[in-house]
């Protein structure tokens, strides 16, 4: 059992994987910076919360800030 950083709740973290990926647009679990229940995840990614969910270019290798990288994507492209 893991303890949720954010509603200190314990959780089973394969059930919060799945509920995440069901309730998050099919993000990944395993991607989170943080210890999240599935519930404050998929609020986590609802709200945009920045420094919680980050991916990695399959070119470069590079982890980023999926929420930050969306925010400065969307500035520039207006």
């Amino acid at each position: 059992m893991a303890t949720c950083k954010w509603c200190k709740q314990t959780f089973d973290v394969e059930e919060a994987a799945v509920k995440f990926k069901r309730g998050s647009w099919l993000l990944t679990y395993d991607k989170l910076s943080i210890c999240l229940c599935g519930d404050c995840a998929i609020r986590a990614s609802n709200i945009e919360e920045h420094g919680v969910y980050f991916e990695t270019c399959t070119d470069c290798g590079r982890k980023f800030d999926l929420v930050e990288e969306e925010a400065i994507f969307q500035k520039n492209a207006a």
